[in-house]
């Protein structure tokens, strides 16, 4: 329960920010940054599953606190969305809203396969390194691919 709190509460906020702030500067920059923190958070979870201790459940917190404030599922989906209502029309953008909800449902399934494939295995730390090289997969792609709709103005001195 204090997991979900600590997870769900700032990411509710922050995705309403970033929402209005990528659709004044730019959608890439969140879509990135997103993904960015969600590596560091992996690397925090990947640490602390490697240190030997008995940590209590509280100091995995503090990487959920990191993921919260830039990385949760609800600041992704909202940015992606928010992206997807720039770049349709409105005669096309239920079709691809669904289809969105399609690869977002595809990408769970196809998570919790290899999560437990992988969970299998002797060393589960197999797990994180899958979840960094998903997210830079996803850098890449929005680099090269995703197309920045909103032109950003550089304010002259």
């Amino acid at each position: 329960m204090y997991f979900n709190f600590v997870y769900s509460i700032p990411s509710i906020f922050i995705s309403i920010i970033c929402d209005i702030w990528s659709n004044k500067y730019s959608h890439k920059i969140p879509m990135i940054l997103a993904n960015i923190v969600c590596i560091l958070s992996t690397i925090i979870n990947l640490f602390l599953s490697n240190i030997k201790f008995n940590f209590s459940i509280e100091i995995f917190f503090f990487s959920n606190i990191f993921l919260s404030l830039f990385g949760s599922t609800s600041i992704i989906f909202s940015i992606v969305y928010n992206y997807y209502l720039y770049i349709t029309t409105s005669q096309t953008r239920t079709q691809h809203l669904g289809i969105i909800e399609s690869c977002f449902m595809f990408g769970l399934t196809i998570g919790l396969i290899l999560s437990e494939i992988f969970l299998d295995l002797p060393n589960f730390q197999l797990n994180y390194l899958l979840i960094i090289f998903i997210h830079l997969i996803n850098i890449l792609y929005i680099i090269f691919y995703v197309k920045e709709v909103i032109e950003i103005q550089y304010e002259s001195f």
